[in-house]
């Protein structure tokens, strides 16, 4: 980041500003922004101003008038740019678009190391800090398999599964994403922070939280949905009835992810929330081959590109096709990209379907065939 571009100081300055005000969450906080054109400029109006150009309540508008502090917000920048932080916002175009689709992005993000457009094709590994010997292996040997075929992955950076799945990636020289309950500026241990640096040298480390944010139970359910936000699809290994890596399985369909799940035996603790997300729908997970066949799009050297070369496809096929290749998607969403009824589109789909183009999933998804 140019620390010396005033402007881009001033609007990071300006979203810590406005975001340290009680009640400007980030619905608020997008409709200043709009409504301003920037958090600089929102952070100098007047409760009028608030109420009629950003369709805020006037008892909000009072508030930010009343609580908001630039100078505290000045003297957290000063601080990020002295860790020499990476900042992004959610209007830079640098930030991952994956993010963009979901409905609680994280308004401003924190890291170390950099985030490329590999990162685009990834996959979150979560499960158990208490896991077993053999969930920790099998973790380690998926990432390292997926790692080795080009895909990012993501997970939280605990011990146990997290923690595997990380190592996995870095055994195979491969790009992974961690993402902390906590300020990037926690009191690690001396092993953890070379963990850390170990990620931030092959990929990224994200905080949503600014400097001097201990780890706290409350923090994680917000650290969990940029997992599986920053992901394509959800790999959990091991998990107990109640835990974080359930939680992030919850996000990853509220998402629209792909959810998978490593089956256990039905006797132990950590076993009984991936076997319980199987009964439920999830698919289960025993080889990077189930992935590739519920995500055909993420095997190398599938495109819409190499499906092309072997069919003639009609222009509407061809722009199906396109929007398949990103990711599974439900009929009426498709059928409204593309400005069609579902009743013209789904003829196509089927038609596509026989040659074995595209595949059908649960819920009348559609995804690109392997």
């Amino acid at each position: 980041m140019n620390w010396n571009d005033s402007k881009r100081v001033n609007e990071i300055t300006g979203y810590l500003a406005l975001m340290a005000v009680p009640g400007v969450g980030p619905v608020a906080l997008s409709k200043l922004i709009k409504g301003f054109a920037s958090a600089d400029s929102a952070c100098k109006q007047s409760v009028s101003d608030y109420v009629e150009k950003a369709g805020i309540s006037r008892a909000l508008a009072s508030t930010i008038v009343e609580k908001l502090d630039l100078e505290r917000a000045s003297r957290m920048v000063e601080k990020i740019h002295q860790f020499n932080w990476g900042v992004m916002l959610d209007t830079d175009v640098g930030y991952p678009g994956s993010l963009l689709e979901i409905s609680s992005r994280p308004p401003i993000l924190f890291y170390l190391g950099s985030y490329t457009d590999e990162d685009v094709t990834a996959i979150a590994i979560v499960g158990s800090r208490l896991a077993s010997e053999s969930g920790r292996e099998f973790a380690n040997k998926i990432s390292a398999e997926l790692a080795a075929d080009g895909i990012t992955i993501v997970s939280g950076l605990a011990h146990g599964i997290d923690r595997a799945a990380h190592k996995g990636a870095l055994f195979a020289s491969g790009r992974t994403i961690a993402v902390l309950g906590s300020g990037l500026d926690y009191n690690f241990s001396p092993s953890d922070r070379k963990q850390v640096e170990a990620i931030a040298d092959s990929g990224v480390v994200f905080s949503e939280f600014t400097i001097g944010t201990p780890t706290l139970p409350e923090n994680f359910p917000r650290r969990n949905r940029i997992i599986s936000g920053l992901s394509q699809g959800v790999i959990v290994v091991e998990a107990a009835l109640r835990s974080g890596a359930l939680l992030t399985a919850n996000n990853a369909l509220d998402q629209n992810r792909e959810l998978f799940a490593v089956p256990g035996f039905p006797g132990r603790r950590q076993s009984q929330g991936a076997n319980e997300l199987i009964k439920q729908g999830a698919t289960l997970f025993t080889c990077t081959e189930d992935l590739y066949r519920q995500l055909p799009r993420l095997r190398r050297g599938v495109s819409a590109r190499k499906v092309r070369s072997f069919e003639k496809l009609t222009p509407v096929e061809e722009k199906i096709v396109e929007k398949v290749t990103e990711g599974p998607m439900q009929i009426d969403v498709l059928s409204s990209e593309l400005g069609l009824s579902v009743s013209e589109t789904l003829p196509t789909l089927l038609a596509l379907e026989l040659r074995g183009v595209v595949r059908e999933l649960s819920g009348k998804r559609f995804s690109l065939n392997e």
